[in-house]
């Protein structure tokens, strides 16, 4: 099964893992809430969503969308090709869609609030029967936006949507939202700033080899393994592999969450310890990448990330939430 595009995965893989898992297992949540500045990276992933759900294509389970077949997410060339889209996929991509992809944005005041009118008008479009499985992408989910009278208005709806429709909603960081939607809503995080897939792909076979023993070699999901954390030593390996293949620290620090993402993955759809484990990890990465953005040294970064992981696992592996170390 094929849902998200290449760049997705590499930038986003955390979440695209957990959205595809749920599809393919029939347990798509009710609502999910995006939580991060990666906004072009939330529309990628509801539009990707959507186009997958209601592609009209005989082999979308085999070979994903239309449009994902077509390269039209990782390729801006693809456009020529929109008239080989069936039609549900057209007006995905073209955001016309009537039914399958359906927006609630703030009105164009100076508030820039969520009309209550709006909300509720919604919420009586979704009880009409639909051909289509509706995804309901909220933009803007914040307290300022999805203010509390339009949030009360979608409370029942959110938290018991009509068959085929899931919610989708956007904000910079959950903590911006009214805690009666939050509580209704699956919270997964995005990386803010996903690496490029071009950094790994012009790596040297000798680097690349290099990268690979470096990460497998952390045992990071082995709970009884404490020799890598039991000083510095990742911070400073961490360095050293940086300066031999040439790979920024921020690529690095991806490497190892990824490893951590894969690793754990399955057992994060069904165990909330586990999903906030991996959210926690990602987090820290992003707040790394943060740092080194603003001119932090690769010590001083790379320090901070080894000694706040040696915390989170010793918070996890170590407190028997996954088995004592």
């Amino acid at each position: 099964m094929e849902i998200f595009s290449q760049s997705l995965w590499h930038g986003q893989r955390l979440v695209a893992t957990v959205l595809k898992a749920a599809v393919s297992r029939g347990r798509l949540a009710h609502a999910y809430l995006l939580s991060g500045r990666a906004q072009e990276d939330k529309w990628q992933l509801s539009r990707q969503l959507a186009c997958y759900l209601n592609c009209q294509a005989h082999d979308k389970e085999k070979v994903g969308s239309c449009a994902f077949k077509l390269g039209l997410f990782d390729d801006q060339k693809a456009e020529i090709q929109i008239s080989k889209l069936c039609r549900n996929c057209n007006w995905i991509v073209g955001n016309q869609h009537p039914q399958a992809f359906v927006q609630l944005q703030g009105e164009e005041t100076k508030s820039g609030k969520i009309a209550v009118e709006k909300a509720r008008m919604l919420a009586s479009e979704l009880t009409k029967t639909s051909d289509y499985f509706r995804v309901v992408v909220i933009p803007d989910a914040s307290e300022a936006i999805l203010h509390r009278p339009a949030a009360n208005a979608l409370l029942k709806t959110i938290e018991e949507p009509p068959a085929n429709t899931v919610f989708i909603l956007f904000a910079d960081h959950f903590e911006d939202v009214l805690p009666t939607i939050v509580s209704r809503c699956q919270v997964l995080h995005l990386m803010n700033q996903p690496s490029k897939a071009s950094d790994l792909g012009n790596l040297s076979l000798e680097s690349a080899q290099h990268l690979q023993k470096f990460v497998g070699s952390l045992s990071l999901t082995d709970p009884k393994s404490k020799r890598v954390w039991t000083g510095l030593g990742w911070a400073k390996s961490a360095q050293a592999i940086s300066e031999k293949t040439e790979l920024p620290l921020s690529e690095i620090i991806d490497q190892v969450v990824n490893h951590e993402v894969e690793t754990w993955k399955d057992l994060a759809i069904k165990t909330p310890a586990y999903a906030y484990y991996l959210k926690s990890l990602v987090d820290l990465a992003d707040k790394t990448k943060q740092q080194l953005d603003h001119y932090v040294s690769a010590k001083a970064a790379s320090d901070y990330f080894a000694l706040c992981l040696r915390k989170l696992r010793q918070d996890y592996f170590g407190s028997g939430v996954f088995g004592k170390g």
